[in-house]
């Protein structure tokens, strides 16, 4: 779909609310007619700004929700679940990437959903591109012409979106394996660290979100998905190969970041190792060149004019049989 639909800003609180037909169009509705709908106007999908003061107020006195199936959808940080409630309804939390212009895409957005056989209220604190798609599809026509079906395309445009992130951490990450093949001395240590750190952070939430559709798979009423049981488990079957995919990435990431800790430290033991033999070679010259320094009386050859070549050569074939030794003993 495309992205040039622009978001539109909350009238107090009030992102939309559209009226189906059933046709795959839809009615926009403001304020007044939204508290007044009756289910035989037609199935309603109220699309909210969760922090507004008015969007709370009418959740807790208007909607129809009880308190504590309101105060859950208002809840600040939640995580994915489904709640079937008393009735036929169902309380929907999901995750979604972050488009909003200068966010990280990582930095999931949330979106909740109240649904009944003739309602869905989703919620939402910012912009939650999945919303947008179906609410463009729906002004051209060729939108949801039910709720279970409204429901079923949000799930999907929220979930196959994923797919383009994880390829992009998965992109970077084989970028990454080929550097370290090549042994390059500069390696970008900070961006395999944030690799490792977004695939975490999406597994964190996908995890739940793929056990919430395999959970609504399993005890789906049949009103909401009699005639979308195959598109929501194929929906389970996807989230579960994106957490394969993310667990996939963690396991490169950290082998690789294993191998440059082990390559760094072999190279560090070669220097040590190379410092500690030059050590061994010069210490003997040292002592020596040391004891003839000393400003005492005695000092062999001090008036002789041989005295420098002679001990420069003594020295010479003392560091020559210090190396034959190192090379018998193999430390060479």
């Amino acid at each position: 779909m495309s992205s040039d639909f622009p978001y539109l800003e909350p009238v107090d609180g009030l992102v939309y609310a559209l009226i189906l037909n059933g046709q795959g169009g839809s009615r926009q509705i403001g304020w007044d007619e939204l508290k007044a709908w009756r289910p035989e106007q037609g199935p309603l999908w109220a699309h909210v700004d969760r922090s507004h003061p008015k969007v709370q107020a009418w959740l807790y006195e208007e909607s129809g929700l009880d308190s504590i199936n309101a105060g859950a959808l208002l809840r600040e940080d939640t995580r994915p679940r489904a709640e079937f409630g008393s009735g036929e309804s169902l309380l929907l939390m999901m995750r979604g990437l972050n488009f909003n212009e200068g966010d990280d895409p990582t930095d999931l957005v949330s979106l909740r959903a109240w649904v009944e056989p003739g309602r869905l209220i989703t919620l939402r604190k910012r912009h939650v591109l999945a919303a947008k798609d179906c609410r463009e599809a729906l002004s051209k026509g060729k939108g949801a012409r039910s709720i279970p079906e409204l429901l079923r395309r949000i799930a999907e445009r929220i979930n196959y979106r994923f797919e383009s992130a994880i390829d992009a951490v998965d992109n970077e990450l084989a970028d990454l394996e080929i550097l370290a093949d090549a042994r390059r001395k500069q390696f970008p240590e900070q961006k395999l660290s944030g690799i490792r750190r977004d695939a975490v952070e999406l597994r964190r939430y996908l995890a739940p979100q793929r056990d919430m559709f395999a959970h609504l798979r399993g005890m789906s009423p049949p009103w909401l998905f009699g005639k979308h049981k195959d598109a929501w488990r194929e929906l389970s079957n996807i989230a579960t190969h994106y957490v394969e995919e993310l667990d996939n990435i963690r396991e490169r990431a950290a082998i690789l970041q294993d191998q440059r800790a082990a390559r760094l430290s072999q190279a560090m033991n070669r220097t040590i190792y190379a410092m500690t033999l030059m050590t061994g070679l010069f210490l003997p010259l040292t002592f020596i060149t040391g004891l003839l320094g000393i400003n005492v009386g005695g000092i062999p050859g001090a008036d002789s004019p041989l005295g420098f070549h002679i001990v420069s050569g003594v020295l010479l074939v003392l560091a020559v049989g210090q190396l034959l030794v190192f090379r018998r003993l193999r430390w060479l």
